[in-house]
Formats: structure tokens, C-alpha cells, sequence
């Protein structure tokens, strides 16, 4: 658990840095800049030398979707976990409407993989729409001290139904299981940081 101290969190710069600083959170170090940083250009850049590799039947938007959602996922897997973005993202006055707001906008990222990775793509974009929204309701719902457990048990669901035959592109099977592993495991757990609640 942390201390209350370290749940008061300094104020973002101001100016592109602040910007930043409402993304990975303010007062980061620069291990926690470096690792939001670096393992997303890395991957970003292995899917597009993997693309290339297996002469993959890409126009060039494809290739740029598709180093842009690999940058966004991993870079938000790692950052939303690190401790400056938890403080950040869950400190005291942010509500569920808050945290609905910050998942909302990835059913455009489900929406641009669907059109342009997925055959099946109206069924594979219902699947995970619901999904995605009514498992944001019941991890934010359930008590903080089974609230990891519930997110990865849904984390779970999100990859056994990714397996199903939505004809996705074997280049972009990786996916769904980053999109989920950083929402629903990396963003929505507290980890401690509202420890007021006994539930």
C-alpha cells in the first residue's frame, strides 16, 4: 500500500510537457519515460519488418495503422501500469465516468482494426465492442480487492474469443490481447492506490 503522501501528485507542466505529463502522469522518472518509450517504437518497428519479411499484402496506410497501433498498445500497456500514471490516473477526484472516458475512444481503435485487419469485421467488432464496454462497467464495479482478479479473468475471455474465426490478419493477431492486457490489467486496477476502500 502506499502512504498518503504518495498519493498526492504534483501538478502537469505546462505546454507540450503537460501534455505528456497527462499521459504518463506527472513527477515520472525517467525509467518509467523510457520504458513507455522504448518497447513501443520496438514493436511498432517488428511489425513492420515482419510485414515486410513475409511480403504481406499491405498498401502503405496499412502499414502505418498498424505501427500505430502497435506503438499505442504496448506504449500503454507499459505506461498505464508504471506508478506515476496509477497515481495519476487514479488519484482521488477521478470517478468511473473518468476511467469510461479514457476507454471510450478505443472502440475507434477496435473499429479502424476491424476495417482494415478483420474479414468478419461487423461481428468481430460487436464481440469485442460489448466487451469491451460492459467489462470496463463490471471491473469498475467490483470491490477493489478482487478488481485485478476480475480484469485479468476478462483479459482471458477477450483472448480465448480472439481465437475464434473472425478471419483476422495472422500479422495482427497480437491485438486483441494487447488492447485488453491495457485497458483492463494495466489501466482499470487500482493497485493500491485507493486503499480507503475496505470492500
Amino acid at each position: 500500500m502506499l502512504s498518503r503522501n504518495e498519493l498526492i501528485t504534483s501538478t502537469p507542466r505546462i505546454g507540450i510537457k503537460g501534455h505528456w505529463d497527462k499521459f504518463i502522469g506527472p513527477g515520472a522518472s525517467m525509467a518509467e519515460n523510457l520504458v513507455a518509450l522504448v518497447p513501443a517504437v520496438v514493436f511498432g518497428g517488428f511489425v513492420v519488418a515482419m510485414a515486410f519479411y513475409q511480403n504481406a499484402d499491405w498498401h502503405l496506410g496499412l502499414y502505418f495503422a498498424a505501427c500505430f497501433l502497435a506503438f499505442d498498445m504496448v506504449g500503454g500497456i507499459a505506461t498505464t501500469a508504471t506508478r506515476a500514471a496509477k497515481t495519476w490516473y487514479h488519484r482521488p477526484e477521478q470517478n468511473w465516468q473518468q476511467h469510461l472516458k479514457f476507454i471510450v475512444p478505443h472502440t475507434a481503435h477496435l473499429a479502424l482494426f476491424g476495417w482494415l485487419f478483420v474479414g468478419d469485421n461487423l461481428l468481430f467488432f460487436a464481440v469485442f465492442l460489448k466487451l469491451l464496454l460492459i467489462g470496463s462497467v463490471v471491473i469498475l464495479s467490483s470491490s477493489l480487492r478482487i478488481r485485478r482478479s476480475i480484469a485479468h479473468l476478462l483479459v482471458f475471455v477477450a483472448v480465448i474469443l480472439g481465437q475464434l474465426d473472425f478471419d483476422i490478419d495472422p500479422l495482427m493477431l497480437w491485438f486483441i490481447p494487447a488492447l485488453f492486457i491495457k485497458l483492463f490489467a494495466s489501466y482499470l486496477p487500482a493497485d493500491g492506490f485507493q486503499e480507503r476502500d475496505s470492500k
